[in-house]
């Protein structure tokens, strides 16, 4: 098997963990500094409070991946941002001093966008396009998803429990609790607040979906849709989605791409590029 140097879809459970890391482009929450892996920014790590950022996880990225094309996912938010102030998923994460929420107030995202590419003589972080050509939008939304229908989250419903995990198709698997605990306004919110901020030159990717095939080969699309429905998909300059198999069957990494290629164009974004950011067997 020959790996191309632009494949960017291992995940951080997968890290080969090579020096230097062999691959031309890495993706952000793909690395883990705990583990000893390559440092992994996350939103909390950086918006410590509202106008208020560290700039050390995303050098120590920009450090470890020199001549990469980086993608930065904005994922897990800073407890002090979260919308709904639970601080995470009582399955995955008890106690966990971030949150899946999206922020109450996308203002502040867009604020912390300024600040990465706003230069160090202006108090911003000083990173380029060049340092960061891409951002993601968050990391497997689900919206959540319960039994056999997607709903907005409430105060009383927000996490699927234990003996009712968060299926993406009809294969055993899928998370079982939300990467992503807000509605699909929510995250269209996030999106155009972040789309409106970024710089020329810097594309904006999402949202991450975690996407599989049924028996028929067919992939649901419904999380997707709930977004486009929402008018989320008119602020991504690229659709990113992970392929997952549940099998012995790697042929399916491309049976789901070309579902993802024909989905898009039946809606209308056709000339959307697509972007595979975890594969995987699970």
């Amino acid at each position: 098997v020959v790996v191309p140097a632009d494949f960017i879809g291992t995940h951080r459970w997968l890290d080969l963990g090579a020096s230097p890391y062999p691959y031309r482009t890495h993706r952000s929450h793909d690395g883990r500094a705990s583990s000893g892996l390559l440092p992994s920014p996350t939103l909390w790590s950086i918006h410590t409070a509202r106008g208020v950022y560290n700039r050390t996880r995303l050098s120590e990225w920009i450090d470890a991946t020199p001549s990469k094309s980086r993608v930065l996912t904005l994922t897990t938010s800073p407890a002090w941002a979260a919308k709904y102030q639970d601080y995470g998923s009582p399955i995955r994460w008890p106690n966990q001093p971030h949150s899946h929420d999206p922020y109450g107030d996308p203002q502040d995202l867009a604020d912390l966008i300024d600040w990465i590419y706003t230069p160090t003589i202006s108090g911003g972080a000083g990173f380029s396009a060049a340092d960061i050509p891409y951002l993601e939008m968050r990391n497997e939304p689900s919206f959540g998803f319960y039994g056999s229908s997607w709903s907005d989250p409430s105060t009383t419903n927000r996490w699927p429990d234990a003996n009712n995990q968060l299926r993406l198709s009809d294969e055993a698997g899928g998370n079982l609790g939300p990467f992503y605990n807000g509605s699909a306004v929510d995250l269209k919110n996030e999106t155009q607040a972040v789309f409106n901020s970024k710089p020329s030159g810097v594309k904006l990717i999402g949202n991450a979906w975690e996407l599989a095939t049924e028996g028929d080969g067919s992939t649901r699309f419904g999380q997707p849709n709930a977004f486009r429905n929402a008018g989320g998909m008119a602020f991504l300059d690229g659709f990113s989605y992970h392929t997952y198999m549940y099998s012995n069957d790697p042929d399916k990494v491309g049976r789901i791409g070309r579902n993802v290629r024909a989905w898009l164009d039946s809606i209308g974004y056709a000339s959307l590029p697509m972007y595979n950011t975890e594969a995987g067997h699970e």
